[in-house]
């Protein structure tokens, strides 16, 4: 038989190329997909540090808004109490004015009061000793009439010293001297309603005030007064109105003028002023401070509301950079490749979570495609 020499079979044309072809593409792909992956990365993270800084921008403004309010109403409470101390000041001058012409109205008083430290012993006024509720201060000041400014001293022996010191002073005028041991206490009814019980005394004066105020028996009205000393002989009754039944049987009644400041009522308004004003001081010191802390809350604020925006502008820039720098590719490898490539099948997906602006490879991957 004729023996005629094997041929090779045909192949196709683009067959022998194939997997040397097929390897490029293939190393070119992942390669591809590591960069897109770090870019995705890297948007993902500009992102939502753009939006965080978006958020911390937002919550600095409502703090610059917040401290504004605060530094606000400090600065009107501080304003406020501005205006009441200079209130109180103005009320505190003036009832001291009225206190001094009193004061020098009577000379000898004045010049004991101005000479104190020259003097043996000590001298105290008999109202800074004695608290008298309000509605009981008309009464008490009829009572003590010109004692009302009568003044303590540490005993007879003081008094009769200060007497004799008083001889040589040429002033005008009278003091009363309130020896604090040695007075003699009026007797009072036994279980009566007595004026004294009614008075905040200090220690001190508990002597000098049982033996000026001890026996007077307070009763509601005048009448009752008068029928309390005819039924007790020497007792002394008085009114909350001021209506005084003295023990002799002489009837007193004052009507204090409305606008005059004297007595006890004089030094309650002025004690009260006084307490107004200190207590209006330490207001006003405690909003100064408050007023400055909101001061420095706002610097605070607004400089942290600017670093924010500044962050977010310079997040937002980047961001744009990045969208603008990376797009995704077309290229056609599937003609390229054969029908049961493994490519086609290995070949990973890329989720991108925001929409590219165009569909061309950045000029550094695109060369490696060439």
């Amino acid at each position: 038989p004729c023996m005629l020499p094997l041929q090779p079979r045909a192949q196709p044309l683009h067959a022998a190329p194939a997997a040397p072809h097929a390897a490029q593409v293939e190393e070119r792909m992942v390669g591809l997909h590591t960069a897109l992956s770090t870019a995705q990365g890297s948007h993902t993270e500009t992102f939502t540090a753009l939006e965080q800084a978006k958020e911390a921008a937002e919550a600095a403004r409502n703090a610059v808004t917040s401290a504004f309010t605060a530094r606000d109403s400090a600065r009107s409470r501080m304003d406020q109490l501005r205006e009441e101390r200079s209130i109180h000041s103005a009320e505190v001058r003036s009832l001291e004015e009225l206190e001094r012409t009193r004061r020098d109205a009577n000379g000898l008083l004045s010049w004991v009061l101005d000479n104190q430290a020259t003097l043996q012993g000590k001298v105290a006024s008999l109202i800074d000793e004695i608290k008298v509720p309000r509605e009981l201060e008309p009464v008490v000041d009829a009572l003590l009439d010109r004692d009302v400014a009568a003044l303590f001293v540490d005993d007879m022996d003081a008094a009769a010293s200060l007497v004799q010191r008083l001889a040589s002073v040429d002033e005008t005028g009278s003091v009363t001297l309130l020896p604090r041991t040695g007075m003699q206490k009026r007797p009072a009814v036994v279980g009566a309603p007595l004026l004294i019980d009614s008075l905040e005394i200090s220690d001190s004066a508990r002597e000098v005030a049982q033996a000026l105020l001890g026996d007077v028996v307070l009763c509601n009205t005048p009448a009752e007064a008068v029928s309390f000393v005819r039924s007790h002989p020497g007792a002394c009754a008085a009114t909350r109105d001021a209506t005084i039944v003295w023990p002799n049987g002489k009837v007193t009644r004052t009507h204090a003028s409305g606008e005059e400041v004297g007595g006890l009522s004089g030094k309650r308004s002025l004690d009260e002023a006084r307490a107004a004003l200190a207590q209006t001081e330490k207001d006003f010191e405690e909003a100064s401070a408050e007023y400055n802390r909101c001061e420095e809350e706002l610097r605070k604020a607004q400089a942290e509301s600017l670093s924010c925006t500044q962050s977010q502008a310079e997040l937002q820039v980047l961001l744009t950079l990045l969208l603008q720098s990376w797009t995704v590719p077309k290229v056609p490898m599937t003609p390229c490749l054969p029908n049961n490539s493994s490519l086609l099948k290995r070949r990973p997906a890329l989720v991108l979570p925001w929409k590219l602006p165009s569909q061309t490879l950045p000029n550094c991957l695109a060369a490696t495609m060439n």
